[in-house]
């Protein structure tokens, strides 16, 4: 819940969207034989901003 609340706080702050993925069990877990791929792609979406410094 605090996680959840902070993220919340920073994309206030930055005006960004954060999603929150979690980690499958089975990726963590020490005595695996063959790493778990992820149900999920990483996907980042960015708009450029370019600002004139003044002066």
């Amino acid at each position: 819940m605090e996680l959840r609340q902070h993220t919340l706080a920073l994309e206030a702050e930055l005006g960004v969207r954060i999603k929150l993925i979690p980690i499958p069990r089975e990726i963590m877990e020490k005595n695996r034989k063959n790493p778990t791929p992820f149900l999920e792609m990483a996907l980042l979406e960015a708009e450029a901003v370019c600002r004139k410094a003044e002066g």
